[in-house]
């Protein structure tokens, strides 16, 4: 028999659906990672209009500043909705992160994983960065995925600003 995807998982809303033409800044809620080894940071594009780059940074608070490294998978094509993800994970470095184009990363779905492991000493909340010129649109939504809990139970933790 299976489970329901929020029986296993803590599925935390990181940024509602932006409407076309607005410069809301792209950066996910940070959550915290203490009762969980994995995190999946989903953001689903849809049109683009500037160039953007995706960091993820760890902190012992929201405020967050350390960058870290991670990995991810893409799905989609400039033109039209995003297919299934598939494929293996790329890794990429705390310092480079990931270079969007302004139309051809347009109706895309990036899938940024991170484990506990990867923020060592720099604290359990994490949360990820989409920095883009200024003024400019770009249409996202974004939704963060907390798994494989430390201490299983029958329903999640919650991960939203939990000491």
């Amino acid at each position: 028999m299976g489970a329901y995807l929020s029986e296993k998982n803590a599925i935390v809303g990181a940024l509602a659906p932006i409407a076309a033409g607005s410069t809301v800044t792209m950066n996910s809620t940070p959550v915290n990672m203490k009762d969980y080894r994995r995190l999946n940071i989903l953001y689903y594009f849809g049109a683009k209009s500037s160039t953007a780059v995706v960091t993820v940074q760890c902190g012992t608070d929201t405020s967050l500043g350390t960058a870290i490294n991670f990995r991810y998978q893409v799905a989609g094509s400039a033109t039209t909705a995003a297919s299934v993800l598939t494929g293996a994970m790329t890794s990429v470095g705390a310092a480079t992160g990931i270079t969007l184009a302004a139309t051809a990363d347009s109706y895309k779905i990036y899938c940024i994983e991170v484990l506990d492991t990867d923020c060592g000493t720099a604290g359990p909340y994490v949360g990820a960065l989409c920095g883009s010129a200024s003024g400019t649109a770009n249409v996202v939504a974004i939704v963060n995925i907390l798994s494989d809990a430390r201490y299983p139970k029958a329903v999640p933790a919650s991960s939203l600003l939990i000491a």
